[in-house]
């Protein structure tokens, strides 16, 4: 009987460590190519090649919309098409919380997280270097009509003013 009082402590005790931290919005994960930390898993699909990137991202966020100092959207042109995106310039500090997974690993990626869907996946190194000189960082986020823009702005406010809130998710048909 204690040996199953003691499993169950142990058990309820290790559940926080797996449960998946409250999300903000604009979240970068570091992109986990191995066991050492609670995972899942994230797909999404290339906007330039059309393929289908799979993998593994942390349950908890590296960074969070609080270490974004501006978030906007903006169109660029990508080739001879124009596209939309989200664009955020990180504050000086989100670099410490980068640097340790650089150090483990100098091929590190992370998976950039808007509206708690994956995006983009971008090198650590790179995202580095962008907050190093100030520079956005930009994810193609395509808006095709008028009401998508609009949506998009408003969450973009919500995130910004931290009143964001995630998305339900849909139960798919059976």
């Amino acid at each position: 009987m204690k040996t199953l009082a003691l499993c169950f402590l142990v058990f309820a005790s290790a559940l926080p460590l797996f449960a998946q931290a409250p999300l903000s919005g604009y979240d970068v994960f570091e992109v986990v190519t191995d066991a050492s930390v609670p995972t899942t898993a994230f797909k999404y699909e290339s906007y330039i090649t059309g393929k289908s990137i799979r993998g593994m991202r942390s349950l908890t966020p590296i960074l969070t919309a609080r270490d974004v100092a501006k978030l906007d959207i903006e169109t660029r042109e990508i080739g001879a098409a124009p596209c939309s995106g989200v664009t955020a310039l990180f504050l000086p500090s989100a670099k410490a919380k980068l640097q340790p997974l650089l150090s483990r690993n100098k091929e590190a990626e992370v998976l950039i997280a808007i509206n708690s869907t994956p995006r983009a996946s971008f090198r650590v190194d790179k995202l580095i270097q962008l907050i190093e000189h100030s520079s956005t960082l930009f994810v193609i986020y395509q808006l095709e009509t008028t009401k998508e823009y609009q949506d998009a702005e408003a969450m973009l406010k919500q995130i910004k003013s931290g009143q964001w809130k995630e998305p339900m998710k849909l139960d798919s048909p059976r």
